[in-house]
């Protein structure tokens, strides 16, 4: 069985702490080290050190980029021009691969080359019930698609991976969203519409120190209101259709989630916290309407 090479492309912007924990991870990758490099895009970060990661350069194939400030979308698809492996592999840098990510994408590469792949995503900060809500919507939004709606399917693009000529067939993250939101939906949508293959695979964790308080978790959302107005109005234009977003149900089962995943204790104010992020993610979604309309939309 052959072993796939892999390009692991991470973007980073202003977090050389967390960059290097990322790095520190990725060079105890059970993986042969000839088989992957690492692309580090600094999107146009002034923090940025190099002296920060020359120590990771004797351990792993490292390449470090500095273009322009080019946002998330962008940042992802500078790295992937760039790479020179057969599978691209996508995390951030606030994220810490397990030592058998590689190795489990691989085995599952082997048998399905041409599906884009999403791992599993793990709140690494238990005692941040914020970061627990945010990662555990995440978490729904992936059952519910498995249960219910497969066309609602999508991976986030911390753990993301897929053949880098398959990338380009769909030219890649699409660099006109607004905001650092929705690019990974919009990506994984348009995926599907071109008849591609998704899979889920759970072996394929990587956690996340995503530190967030009250007020950053109604920001993200705010953001990922704006995100999910775009996405849906492109996709609209693409399909010919109207604006169109989930059912009632989807909402109510969205509310109950948390207490089937910890107790009644915990449930509570996770799912108390589903409300205040939904009102934000509402208000994001109506500011999105206001500040992007329908004729200064691009198609994907």
């Amino acid at each position: 069985m052959s072993i796939p090479t892999f390009s692991v492309i991470i973007p980073t912007f202003e977090r050389p702490q967390k960059l290097k924990r990322c790095l520190e991870a990725v060079t105890k990758l059970n993986y042969p080290s000839n088989k992957f490099e690492i692309i580090v895009v600094n999107d146009g970060g002034e923090t940025f050190s190099n002296e920060l990661l020359s120590s990771f350069k004797e351990d792993i194939n490292l390449t470090i980029l500095h273009p322009p400030h080019l946002g998330l979308a962008g940042a992802r698809n500078f790295g992937a021009q760039k790479a020179k492996n057969d599978f691209l592999a996508f995390i951030d840098d606030d994220c810490e691969p397990e030592v058998n990510w590689l190795n489990d994408l691989s085995s599952q590469f082997n048998l399905t080359p041409n599906y884009l792949l999403g791992g599993r995503t793990v709140n690494a900060l238990q005692t941040n019930i914020f970061s627990e809500t945010s990662q555990m919507l995440v978490d729904y939004l992936y059952d519910y698609a498995a249960k219910s709606n497969p066309n609602f399917a999508f991976f986030t693009g911390n753990n993301l991976a897929l053949a880098r000529t398959g990338f380009f067939s769909i030219r890649g993250f699409d660099q006109t969203f607004p905001v650092a939101a929705g690019e990974d939906r919009d990506f994984c949508c348009r995926w599907l519409e071109s008849k591609g293959e998704i899979y889920l695979l759970n072996a394929a964790v990587v956690r996340h120190y995503h530190k967030l308080s009250l007020k950053s978790l109604w920001r993200q959302h705010f953001n990922y209101g704006q995100g999910s107005y775009y996405f849906r109005r492109q996709r609209a234009k693409r399909l010919q259709q109207t604006v169109k977003v989930e059912p009632f149900s989807f909402y109510f089962r969205m509310f109950l989630f948390p207490f089937y995943q910890t107790s009644i204790w915990r449930g509570c104010p996770i799912a108390f916290l589903f409300f205040v992020v939904q009102c934000a993610n509402t208000l994001g979604f109506l500011w999105g309407s206001l500040a992007y309309p329908k004729n200064l939309l691009k198609y994907a």
